[in-house]
């Protein structure tokens, strides 16, 4: 479901505006689908003989909105804007007309060689390097995926025999300042205590680490006028519990169970502008429950 604050801003939603000659009684339906690719609105624009009921309306262009019908449902469907103020721009307006749930389908790009183009990709967790989503979920370095649809959308992908990955996603409004200056490097410390159980090849064990983690980003300007370069970073600590089964299926490889039944994080994001301006900082406490469970293959050597 779609959760706005309800106080209003300065600029309201206008919804969406009705083509000349159609009914200005239609309604949108309460599920919307948009998709970055032309491509792939281009098809099921075709292919569901899509109905054309209006568009929404800026200062520079329009973008035709529809109704398709699948298996007897209606479904609101348009060419979702590219960018987190457009999107969200997008969502607001769908919200205004009546719309309740919204789907995109997006494009991104990878960092790991190892997933092929074109591959579906299931996000679990979001960094937030752009300044849209702060409008309407607190600061934080990331955010966790919802997950209450993300089970029935394996189960899809499954039945109709797509391959995916599943993984973190970086979300930036400036495309081309993905840098090597944005690696976060992290260190994480810990201590176990293995317990034999009644069976010879299982043991249990306990323990706890305590993680570091800094992320930094720069942004420059070769113009002269320029103050100089502002700094953002980013500085997190961990502690957490630690609890699990190992199985040794030999004297050198075993099977691994793992869970933290509680976590704590501390981060604090502190951006320097350039010179002469104030410091602007902010830190953010979570708890985690039952989080991180892991399955491992490993090797003892």
């Amino acid at each position: 479901m779609i959760k706005f604050s309800e106080e209003e801003g300065f600029i309201k939603a206008h919804g969406f505006k009705h083509i000349e000659g159609q009914d200005k009684n239609i309604k949108l339906p309460k599920v919307a689908v948009g998709v970055f690719s032309r491509h792939l609105f281009d098809d099921v624009i075709e292919k569901y003989s899509a109905l054309e009921v209006g568009y929404f309306s800026c200062a520079n262009m329009e973008r035709n909105i529809y109704i398709i019908k699948y298996k007897d449902i209606e479904i609101v469907f348009f060419m979702a804007g590219v960018s987190g103020p457009w999107i969200a721009g997008d969502i607001e307006e769908l919200y205004s007309a009546g719309v309740q749930k919204v789907i995109i389908f997006g494009n991104c790009g990878v960092l790991d060689s190892k997933i092929e183009d074109c591959s579906i990709i299931i996000p679990t967790k979001g960094f937030r390097d752009e300044g849209t989503s702060y409008h309407y979920v607190s600061p934080s370095e990331t955010i966790e995926i919802n997950p209450d649809y993300k089970e029935d959308f394996i189960k899809i992908l499954n039945e109709y025999n797509f391959d995916y990955t599943e993984g973190y996603t970086w979300t930036i409004d400036a495309f081309y300042r993905e840098t090597k200056d944005k690696i976060k490097y992290s260190i994480v410390l810990g201590a176990e205590r293995f317990v034999k159980t009644k069976y010879d090849k299982l043991f249990f064990r306990y323990g706890g680490e305590f993680g570091f983690s800094y992320g930094k980003q720069e942004a420059k300007a070769d113009d002269e006028s320029y103050l100089g370069k502002s700094i953002g970073e980013a500085f997190g600590y961990r502690v957490a519990g630690v609890t699990g089964f190992d199985y040794f299926v030999s004297k050198a490889l075993f099977i691994s169970i793992e869970i933290r039944p509680i976590a704590y994080d501390y981060t604090v994001y502190n951006i320097r502008p350039q010179v002469g301006l104030k410091l602007l900082s902010s830190d953010t406490h979570g708890f985690d429950f039952l989080s991180n469970p892991m399955l491992k293959i490993g090797f003892r050597f």
